[in-house]
């Protein structure tokens, strides 16, 4: 199975975890294209996907947004945390 839209994006990793948060938060929404899809309320089901790289000292970002609920009827919230990584968040609204 696939997704419907996705979007992607990185930045400097530096502050708190909030403060990282924040700034992916306001850079997707910013950004009017990658808003156009994560913002439309079409789309009920979320996953958010987030790697820290501090060698590099960047952060990584996908969002997968969808119609249907790729996790099941029972799944409202599916988390796998790796290694260095925020994790993955399924949520549906």
């Amino acid at each position: 199975r696939g997704y419907s839209k996705e979007a992607i994006g990185k930045g400097d990793l530096f502050g708190t975890a909030d403060q990282v948060s924040q700034r992916i938060a306001a850079g997707f929404k910013n950004s009017k294209g990658h808003w156009s899809y994560v913002g439309d309320s079409q789309y009920k089901y979320i996953a958010v996907g987030i790697k820290l790289d501090e060698q590099q000292n960047m952060w990584y970002c996908c969002i997968c947004v969808s119609t249907e609920n790729y996790g099941g009827e029972n799944h409202n919230y599916y988390k796998q945390p790796l290694s260095h990584d925020l994790g993955c968040l399924i949520l549906s609204f």
